[in-house]
């Protein structure tokens, strides 16, 4: 399916590349949570995304008429290491009911 190379953390100060693109791809976006769009360009193969701001996003590959998504995986950018660690929450504790 591709996006092996993907890493699950950048910082803002490098690019995003992936080179294992899905079969068929055409064009690559990093897309927010809030639905805003950051294309990349294709480079000998590969998909490079440059200055994206801190965030979480969806890298996703699309076919030629822009109809098929082909694959989808998710990383995130930020300022340094452990600005946005992902934290545990332990489930509520039951209690019984007398």
């Amino acid at each position: 399916m591709g996006f092996t190379d993907l890493k699950t953390r950048y910082s803002t100060s490098e690019p995003v590349v992936v080179s294992d693109l899905p079969t068929g791809t055409a064009s690559v976006i990093c897309r927010t949570a809030f639905g805003l769009t950051h294309p990349a360009h294709l480079e000998n193969g590969a998909a490079v995304v440059s200055n994206l701001p801190v965030g979480t996003y969806a890298l996703e590959a699309w076919s030629e008429s822009g109809g098929e998504l082909l694959g989808a995986e998710f990383t995130t950018v930020s300022r340094r290491p452990g600005d946005y660690p992902v934290s545990w929450v332990s489930p509520p504790h039951s209690t019984p009911s007398g």
